[in-house]
C-alpha cells in the first residue's frame, strides 16, 4: 500500500518473498522508482497523482501485466491490480501482484513453437524441415526424410549438410546463412542427385526477434527446368530465321492487334485493310497454322510478345474471306517509342500459296533432300549402299579436314573411321544394301572419328536411312564433342575433389580406401591409415580470419603430397581433418611416413595474407591385421589413435592398438 506521494506505507510477507526486499527496507521509499523500470516513472507517478487528487486512473480497477524490479536486479513478469480508498482525509492506493514470469514464458515457447509449425504448414512444397542455424534437424515430413535416407525418427537430430553432397553443402550453407543474418526468405534452384530442385527458405524467429532457426522447403522441378529448356530451343530456332519482305506491310498495337495494314491486303485475303483494324490474327478468326505443324500459334504468338524479339519467314495457312487456304510468309520486327517502351510489330507478308502448290507437287522427287534437311544439324554425310560419299557438306570439311573434291566417291569408313572398328562397320552396309536396315540405322551414338591429320575425337553421329527408286541412302549428321566430353570429365573432377585443397573429397577418399582395404584383404597385403588433424586450427581461423585458415589449408596440402610417397593417397575429410592411406605398408614404415609428415608440416612456414604462421599436426595411425573385418574399423582405430594424440600434448605420432 502506498500514500498519496507514493511512498509505501504497507509491505506484506508475500511482497517481500515476491521481491526480495523486507518491509523495514521500503517503509517510505518511493514505490515508482523501487519496483518500476526508469522510462515508465513520470507516467506512473502522473497516473498515482490522478488517483490521489481524483479517486480515478486509467488502470484503477484493473489488471495489466508489467515487468517489477526485485532486490537482486533481475527483472520479472506481475499481474498488477491497483484499488484506491480514502482514510481520514488521505487517498491511498493498494496494489496487489502476481508473478507470472513462468506463465509468460510457456507463453513466449507457444507462440514459437506455433509459428514454426506453421512456417511448415504454410509452404506448398513437397520436402519440409525446419533447422537450426547450424544445420541440425529439429523436425521433418516424411517426404523430405524418404529423401535424406531414413524414417523421420532417424533423421530428426542429426544435421542436414551431413546428409547430402560436400559441394551441395557448401552452397546451401551460404543461403541459410543469409536467412539468419537478414530475416528473410530466399529463393533459390540448385541440382542435387541428378534432380533440379526449388528449394525455399523462410526464418523462424525466437521471441528476441533474431532468426535462430530455419524452414526449409525443397521442391522437385527438374521436369518444368527440361520443359523450359525445350521452349527456348524453340524460340532459338524462330530467331534465326532471316527477314523477308512481303505483298503486304502490317503494324500490330502491344496486344497483336492490327492498326494499320496497307490496302492491298485486299487482294491476298479478300478482307479491307479496314476489315482487319483492331482484329487479332489467332484461331478464333483467320485460323492460323504453323508449316511444319509442330508449333501452337497463339503459344508462339505469346512467346514473342513476351521475349519482343524479331521473326522472319515465318509461314502461315491462313483462311480468306471466301473460305480459301492462303499461304503468306511472314516476317516482323518489335518497335519501341524514344523511352524504349515496347509499342508492338511491324512486318509484311507475302503470298505463297502458288510456290506452296508446286513444293506439293514435287513432294516425292524431294525426299533426298528433305532427309539431308532432317538429319543436317552439324556435319552431314550422305552414302550411298555401297558406303562410298555421295555427299558432303562445309562442316564436313571443317570437322574432318578434307574438302568435298577430296571425299566425294571415296568410302567413308576408310576416310574418318578408325582402323579398328572399319571391318565391322563395312559388314553393316551389306544388309543396308538389300533391306535398308542396319545395326547404326536410325540410332544416335557417341563413337571416335579420324582426322586427315590422323588425329582421333570424340563424336555423336544420328544415322537415318531412306530409299529413291531401289537405291537405299544413309544421311549421317556428325558432331564433335570434344568440348563436351570435357565438360564431363571436369564434373567428375569436381565430384570427387575438395574445391579448397585439389585433394579428393571425403566421399572419394572413402570409396579409395574401400577398394584398397578389399584389394589388401584378398591379396594378404599389407596396408595402414593415417588420420591427421592441425593442431589449434580454430584459434587461426578466430585470429586470422578464415581467408587466412583457407590458405593454410591450401599449404599444408601442398606440404603433405611433398612429404608422402606417390603410392600414398590423400584426401581432406572436412574442415581440419585430413586422412592417408599408405598401400604394402607395414606399421614400422607407417609410423616412419607419419613421423616424416608430421617433422615437415612442423617446419614448414606457411605465407599468408596474416604474414608467416608455423602449425603442427596430430596423427593417428592403424594399419591392417588378422582382426580388421572392415576398412570402416580401420578408421576408427586410426580416430581414436588420434584422439590420444591430441591429448598427449598435440604434434605426435601414435599407434592404434588392437
Amino acid at each position: 500500500m502506498v500514500d498519496s506521494g507514493g511512498q509505501v506505507s504497507h509491505w506484506s510477507p508475500a511482497a517481500e518473498r515476491m521481491l526480495g526486499y523486507s518491509e523495514k527496507e521500503v517503509l517510505g521509499l518511493n514505490v515508482h522508482e523501487l519496483l518500476a523500470p526508469k522510462d515508465v516513472w513520470e507516467e506512473a507517478t502522473l497516473g498515482l497523482y490522478n488517483v490521489s487528487d481524483q479517486g480515478q486512473g486509467s488502470i484503477l480497477n484493473e489488471v495489466v501485466e508489467m515487468e517489477a524490479l526485485r532486490k537482486d536486479g533481475s527483472w520479472i513478469s506481475v499481474e498488477l491490480a491497483l484499488s484506491s480508498f480514502s482514510f481520514k482525509g488521505q487517498r491511498y492506493t493498494v496494489s496487489s501482484m502476481r508473478d507470472v514470469t513462468r506463465r509468460k514464458k510457456r507463453e513466449l515457447e507457444l507462440k514459437r513453437s506455433e509459428e514454426a509449425s506453421r512456417a511448415l504448414i504454410n509452404a506448398p512444397t513437397e520436402s519440409a524441415l525446419l533447422i537450426e542455424s547450424g544445420g541440425t534437424i529439429v523436425d521433418i515430413n516424411e517426404v523430405g526424410a524418404r529423401r535424406l535416407g531414413g524414417a523421420v525418427e532417424d533423421i530428426v537430430g542429426k544435421n542436414v549438410f551431413d546428409l547430402i553432397g560436400p559441394e551441395l553443402a557448401e552452397s546451401r550453407k551460404d543461403h541459410v546463412a543469409s536467412v539468419c543474418k537478414t530475416g528473410k526468405p530466399v529463393l533459390f534452384e540448385d541440382w542435387g542427385g541428378g534432380r533440379r530442385m526449388s528449394i525455399n527458405l523462410y526464418p523462424v524467429k525466437e521471441p528476441g526477434g533474431s532468426v535462430d532457426r530455419v524452414a526449409l522447403f525443397a521442391r522437385d522441378v527438374t521436369k518444368a527446368w527440361e520443359a523450359e529448356a525445350a521452349l527456348v530451343r524453340s524460340e532459338q530456332r524462330f530467331r534465326d530465321v532471316s527477314i523477308a519482305v512481303g505483298e503486304f506491310l502490317w503494324e500490330t498495337a502491344v496486344d497483336g492487334r492490327f492498326k494499320f495494314v496497307t490496302e492491298n491486303v485486299d487482294s491476298v485475303l479478300g478482307y479491307s485493310a479496314a476489315e482487319l483494324i483492331d482484329i487479332e490474327l489467332d484461331a478464333h478468326n483467320l485460323h492460323p497454322q504453323l508449316i511444319d505443324e509442330t508449333e501452337d500459334f497463339s503459344d508462339w504468338k505469346e512467346t514473342l510478345l513476351r521475349t519482343k524479339e524479331s521473326f522472319s519467314n515465318l509461314e502461315l495457312n491462313t483462311m480468306a474471306k471466301d473460305g480459301r487456304l492462303v499461304w503468306l510468309l511472314v516476317s516482323g520486327v518489335p518497335y519501341f517509342d524514344e523511352n524504349n517502351v515496347f509499342l508492338g510489330y511491324r512486318g509484311a507478308a507475302m503470298n505463297i500459296t502458288d510456290r506452296k502448290a508446286t513444293e506439293e507437287a514435287l513432294k516425292a522427287s524431294e525426299q533426298k533432300l528433305r532427309a539431308l534437311t532432317e538429319s543436317a544439324y552439324d556435319s552431314t554425310i550422305m552414302v550411298d549402299a555401297n558406303g562410298f560419299i555421295a555427299f558432303w557438306n562445309t562442316a564436313a570439311e571443317q570437322l574432318f579436314g578434307y574438302t568435298e573434291e577430296e571425299a566425294l566417291g571415296q568410302s567413308v569408313h576408310s576416310l574418318i573411321a578408325p582402323e579398328e572398328d572399319r571391318l565391322q562397320a563395312e559388314m553393316g552396309m551389306y544388309q543396308f544394301a538389300i533391306t535398308g536396315n542396319g545395326p547404326v540405322i536410325g540410332t544416335s551414338a557417341e563413337t571416335i572419328a579420324q582426322h586427315k591429320d590422323g588425329t582421333f575425337f570424340p563424336v555423336e553421329r544420328s544415322i537415318a536411312g531412306f530409299q529413291i527408286g531401289r537405291d537405299w541412302y544413309a544421311v549421317a549428321s556428325i558432331r564433335d564433342i570434344t568440348e563436351r566430353k570435357a565438360s564431363e570429365a571436369k564434373l567428375r573432377e569436381l565430384a570427387t575433389t575438395d574445391g579448397l585443397t585439389g585433394l579428393y573429397n571425403r566421399r572419394q577418399f572413402m570409396e579409395l580406401v574401400e577398394q584398397e582395404f578389399a584389394r589388401s584383404v584378398r591379396y594378404e597385403h599389407p596396408l595402414a591409415l593415417l588420420m591427421l588433424d592441425i593442431d589449434h586450427f580454430k584459434k587461426i581461423n578466430d585470429k586470422f580470419g578464415h581467408d587466412c585458415g583457407d590458405q593454410v589449408l591450401q599449404s599444408f596440402a601442398k606440404t603433405s603430397i611433398l612429404a608422402l610417397r606417390n603410392t600414398d593417397v590423400l584426401g581432406r575429410l572436412g574442415g581440419e581433418e585430413f586422412g592417408v592411406f599408405l598401400p604394402e605398408t607395414n606399421i614400422e614404415d607407417a609410423r616412419e611416413v607419419a613421423e616424416r609428415l608430421r617433422l615437415s608440416i612442423e617446419h614448414a612456414s606457411i605465407e599468408t595474407t596474416a604474414g608467416n604462421i608455423k602449425i603442427t599436426v596430430s596423427i593417428g595411425v592403424s594399419v591392417l591385421s588378422d582382426t580388421t573385418s572392415s576398412f570402416q574399423e580401420m578408421i576408427k582405430q586410426a580416430d581414436v589413435a588420434l584422439y590420444e594424440a591430441k591429448q598427449s600434448g598435440r604434434n605426435c605420432v601414435i599407434l592404434a592398438t588392437g
